[in-house]
């Protein structure tokens, strides 16, 4: 989950980067910033691995589905 952890501060962030077939589509930018809510990187790495998991549901649900991003990930 390295490669999907960022600190800003004291506080970890999930950082993905938008597929890009699904530029342009539902996703306002080329990734998606989370912040974890938690200064502690080994909760933090736990957290990522479960939005990279989510961030991923959302994406191929997108693709099949054509449901606007901002349904899903806040489901």
């Amino acid at each position: 989950m390295k490669g999907f952890l960022r600190l800003r501060g004291n506080t970890f962030y999930f950082r993905c980067k938008v597929p890009r077939d699904l530029h342009g589509t539902f996703f306002r930018g080329q990734e998606i910033l989370k912040s974890l809510h938690t200064s502690n990187r080994t909760v933090a790495k736990d957290a990522a691995a479960e939005w990279y998991c989510r961030a991923s549901r959302v994406f191929s649900l997108c693709r099949v589905q054509s449901l606007p991003m901002a349904m899903l990930i806040d489901a």
